[in-house]
């Protein structure tokens, strides 16, 4: 039971904050490194489509949120752990895939929690 609590900690202070489902699907992109899709990623899972489409777009851009003050809609600055291209094969498709900043974020992430979850 304290390890449990003890990665609850490590989850709040580390610098990004990302929730559980950010956290799953970003280490699911990142053990797959075969051409994923948003529908394989929803089917995979068993998440509905529109979930993975929204996790995703705030992994690559941000939160989007209402600016009140100029009546438009924006982004935050995203984290840009993922990009998505268009497929090579079929141009309607678009492929999502890991970035280096993404890959240095699980790469750290899993060595503050080796480090602190040794006991």
């Amino acid at each position: 039971m304290n390890k449990y609590f003890a990665l609850f900690n490590l989850l709040r202070i580390h610098k990004i904050q990302l929730n559980f489902l950010q956290l799953t699907i970003l280490f699911y992109i990142n053990n797959n490194n075969k051409e994923l899709a948003l529908q394989d990623i929803s089917k995979d899972l068993t998440l509905p489509f529109t979930t993975v489409q929204r996790v995703c777009e705030s992994l690559e851009k941000g939160y989007f949120y209402p600016d009140v003050r100029r009546n438009i809609k924006k982004h935050t600055k995203g984290y840009q752990f993922i990009q998505r291209e268009y497929s090579l094969r079929d141009k309607r498709k678009k492929l999502i895939s890991i970035t280096k900043k993404g890959q240095r974020y699980i790469s750290d992430f899993i060595g503050t929690i080796r480090r602190n979850l040794k006991n």
